[in-house]
């Protein structure tokens, strides 16, 4: 009996951690969250039936407190990211001030590289920003940051997810600020690219009007044919 009232409240313990990480909104537990799970594990395995009757107080004790470590750590991982995303957001917003840029550009810049390189590293996002700064330095294509997002040619959108809720709902993170930080301090290994699409993507319009640059994550980069 006391047995099973132990396993029972050791699945309501597990199932509760489980929901704790999901509603927290926790995608990747670090290193150390690892272990404290792992341990978890090897602690189930190490007791036999007997044993875990024993001390089932002691061990549903000793889950508990590594429950709660697990919680005083994926708190401490969300606060380093809000406190990292805001000190990132101020040094954008001084960046974008001194290049006369308004709010609305920072707002749309940060959207386009977490809808499209949501996925992708600093790098892959920084170069999908650099896509957009080379289209408005471009006399091909407007000259303004909005004009080249929204920017829609015999009705096909130049960047998908502005056609529907992905761009607006995309989750702008950390990354998103850093990229945008390193594209405005200067930074351009994108060799003039005004184009960029999936490998899966790549077509014929591709290969007879653009030269291929280079690949950087799940994307290929692209300029106009002279």
């Amino acid at each position: 009996m006391k047995k099973n009232i132990v396993l029972g409240l050791l699945v309501l313990i597990t199932f509760q951690l489980i929901s704790l990480i999901y509603n927290k909104g926790i995608k990747k537990i670090d290193a150390q969250t690892a272990y404290v799970v792992k341990e978890l594990e090897l602690d189930t395995d190490r007791l036999s039936a007997d044993m875990l009757e024993r001390n089932e107080y002691f061990y549903i004790s000793s889950v508990c407190l590594k429950v709660l470590d697990l919680q005083s750590m994926i708190q401490m991982n969300q606060t380093e990211e809000t406190e990292m995303i805001t000190m990132q957001k101020e040094e954008v917003y001084t960046a974008l001030s001194a290049m006369q840029m308004d709010d609305g550009d920072i707002h749309m810049l940060l959207q386009i590289a977490a809808a499209e390189a949501g996925t992708e590293d600093v790098i892959g996002k920084a170069l999908v920003l650099c896509v957009i700064k080379n289209r408005i330095e471009s006399e091909e294509f407007p000259n303004t940051v909005r004009e080249v997002i929204y920017q829609c040619k015999n009705g096909t959108y130049q960047f998908s997810p502005v056609k529907n809720e992905a761009y607006e709902n995309a989750e702008v993170t950390a990354d998103c600020y850093e990229a945008l930080e390193l594209v405005l301090s200067g930074w351009d290994e994108s060799q003039g690219a005004v184009y960029f699409c999936t490998p899966a993507a790549a077509g014929k319009w591709h290969e007879h009007h653009l030269r291929f640059l280079f690949e950087h994550g799940n994307h290929r980069f692209y300029k106009k044919v002279k």
